[in-house]
This record gives C-alpha cells, sequence and structure tokens, in this order.
C-alpha cells in the first residue's frame, strides 16, 4: 500500500467507495493496534485509539494532498493520539511494581507468556521516545524512511535512536532480570 495505490484508495474513498475504506482498515487495523499497545499497555484505550485513528483519517479525508505513505500517515496519527494519551495520563511504571526474578527463578523455564510480559514492562521502563522507535522497527517492521516521516526525525537521527533505544532495552533487562536472555 504505497505511492499511487494509496493515492487511489484515498479517491475510492471520497467518491463513497466504502470498500476502500474497509480495505484499508483490514490492512492496518492490526499493526497499528499492536503498536498502540506496546506504547500505552492498556488494551482498551489501544482499541480506542485505533478506532480514533481511523475516525480522524476520515473526517480529514478531503485535507489530506500529499502523502508519501497511507501507513505512514495512519501510524503518524496513532503515535501522536498515543503520546498525547501518555501525557495526560502521567503515569510511568514504578520499579516497585515491576516483578524482580530471583536467581533460582532464572534457572526456571519461562514460558513465552512470561517473557511477552517481562518485555512489556521493559518497554514501559524506556522513555517513550525510544519505545516508539523501537515498537515502531521492531514490531511493525517499518523501514527507517517511514519512522522518519512518522516521527519527524531525520533517518540518521532514526538510526542513532534505535541503536540507544536497543543498548537501553538490555541494559535494563540485565539490571532486572540477569544477563540469562530466554
Amino acid at each position: 500500500m504505497e505511492g499511487t495505490n494509496d493515492k487511489e484508495i484515498i479517491e475510492r474513498i471520497r467518491n463513497g467507495d466504502e470498500s476502500a475504506f474497509e480495505e484499508i482498515y483490514e490492512q492496518l487495523k492490526l499493526p497499528l493496534y499492536k503498536f498502540c499497545l506496546r506504547m500505552i499497555s492498556d488494551e482498551e484505550t489501544a482499541l480506542d485509539i485505533v478506532h480514533d485513528v481511523f475516525l480522524k483519517f476520515y473526517e480529514r479525508l478531503n485535507t489530506i494532498d500529499q502523502i508519501s505513505s497511507l501507513s505512514s500517515l495512519l501510524f503518524k496519527i496513532a503515535r501522536n493520539k498515543c503520546l498525547n494519551y501518555l501525557r495526560d495520563k502521567k503515569e510511568k511504571v514504578k520499579i516497585e511494581e515491576t516483578e524482580i526474578i530471583s536467581e533460582d527463578n532464572l534457572e526456571q523455564k519461562i514460558d513465552l507468556n512470561e517473557n511477552t510480559k517481562r518485555l512489556q514492562r521493559i518497554l514501559n521502563l524506556l522513555d517513550e521516545d525510544y519505545r516508539e522507535i523501537l515498537i515502531l522497527r521492531e514490531w511493525n517492521d517499518l523501514s527507517y524512511n517511514e519512522i522518519a516521516e512518522i516521527t519527524g526525525l531525520t533517518v540518521p537521527a532514526v538510526k542513532s535512536k534505535l541503536f540507544k533505544a536497543r543498548k537501553k532495552l538490555v541494559e535494563i533487562f540485565k539490571k532486572y532480570y540477569g544477563d540469562e536472555i530466554k
């Protein structure tokens, strides 16, 4: 869904083709939901944000002139809504609420669900901008150019922040879960 195809889809929606809107909704709702969920760690709110993203897109459809990528536009809207939610909430995960694993527990086999929970706890401890860059790149598999467009950063800045975010992620993991990565 890039370039000319995006412009055609937007034009189809403007002309009342509901199937065109359903097409982009079905194609992007899950990636947007996963992004929002990882950013804010609340399933219901993430779903609400995704619905708001598509509503805002639809409401402003006639003001969209030049876009390089429809998915980048929708991720940018989602990003802004997530950041607004986090600013409004003004809560960070407290370290005392984060489960600290003893050495005995590290030796036990950990299932995928526990690893997912650990990863989400660690992501929640990252600064918002690091968390955002990691999620866009690692979970949504967006290119550096797409991330730059969404965040308003340059491509070198995206690469630099991604490097620092990965480094910080490992530091936090080691702090709370030791050197062993399952």
